[in-house]
């Protein structure tokens, strides 16, 4: 892993095997928005190159994220990557 880019508040990006992975921090009236993005080559091939699994991990990782922010427990993360598997499985049916 290796750092790309880190601005305190603001950002931070970093390699994720050969995939890029960035959080932006910005500001709406009394919140903060936190946008993810992760850029995966069209060649990406290791024992996670696996689309479904990849963002619902992403997805796991986001409600864990909100329970941090809002003094919350952690979710069990079981029965989240149920959740967002199934619901990912309806989503992309059709793809």
């Amino acid at each position: 892993m290796v750092l790309l880019d880190y601005r305190e508040n603001q950002k931070i990006a970093y390699t994720w095997d050969s995939a890029i992975v960035s959080f932006t921090l910005s500001q709406l009236e009394n919140r903060t928005l936190i946008y993810f993005e992760e850029r995966i080559p069209e060649d990406f091939g290791n024992e996670f190159a696996n689309a479904l699994k990849d963002m619902t991990g992403w997805l796991v990782q986001n409600e864990c994220i909100q329970a941090l922010l809002h003094l919350e427990d952690l979710p069990e993360r079981k029965n989240l990557q149920e959740k967002w598997t199934l619901f990912l499985e309806e989503q992309l049916k059709d793809y």
